[in-house]
């Protein structure tokens, strides 16, 4: 990891100081990640698939051709996705007090602390555990740890359920069944036509109407 982590970032800060300032954020924002460049350990949010909404996760390999492996949090790895699907983090709707995990001076570490302050650049400052400090923190070295950041599975839908749902977000119901239920409430949907989609948001995704469409075509899972 460590060889990794310095064939890809370039550490600015090579002390540990007691209340050390980061650039400003600005300078890491990303609003359709065209132009990005991401670095191993990088917290980020993706677009599973390169289709739908954005989950979070960190950048665990960078590869020669400009594309990242990804694992998320759910637990799901994937390989060779594109910046054009990938984002930094903003954490500017993120409460005073929260519970994260942060990259003290940006080395690989992380280390338990909460959030003092939160910018508007979406930048935190981040008191230690240990007693030390930081300002401005970019997001991509910090990642939340609260149980409750994480969104629950809907309990009434289950692998098999026959479900309409929203094929790329469409305004459209495409009939299909439950391949997958994921920890942070999405699901891996396949279609009746034959279609597939992963991580598919839960507000997209409706059981359907009549048993009777369900029960029209019936692919396995396995």
């Amino acid at each position: 990891m460590k060889a990794m982590t310095f064939l890809c970032m370039l550490i600015a800060q090579n002390a540990k100081d007691n209340d050390e300032t980061y650039a400003d954020e600005g300078d890491f924002e990303n609003d359709d990640g065209n132009s990005e460049t991401f670095e191993v350990l990088d917290v980020v949010e993706a677009k599973f698939g390169g289709k739908g909404a954005y989950f979070r996760g960190h950048v665990t390999k960078c590869r020669s051709g400009g594309t990242y492996d990804i694992q998320y949090d759910d637990g799901d790895v994937e390989k060779d996705v594109g910046a054009t699907h990938m984002r930094f983090v903003s954490l500017e709707n993120v409460a005073k007090g929260q519970a994260v995990e942060a990259r003290f001076g940006g080395k690989e570490a992380f280390y338990p602390g909460t959030i003092s302050r939160v910018h508007g650049d979406g930048s935190v400052d981040v008191e230690y555990a240990d007693g030390d400090r930081e300002t401005r923190v970019p997001s991509r070295y910090v990642r939340l740890t609260s149980s409750g950041t994480k969104k629950k599975a809907d309990p009434s839908l289950a692998i098999g359920d026959a479900v309409e749902a929203r094929f790329g977000g469409q305004d459209k119901y495409f009939p299909g069944k439950v391949a997958r239920v994921h920890s942070d409430g999405s699901f891996d949907i396949h279609y009746a036509d034959g279609d597939k989609e992963s991580h598919v948001e839960p507000s997209l995704v409706r059981p359907a109407k009549k048993k009777a469409e369900a029960t029209a075509y019936d692919d396995d899972f396995e």
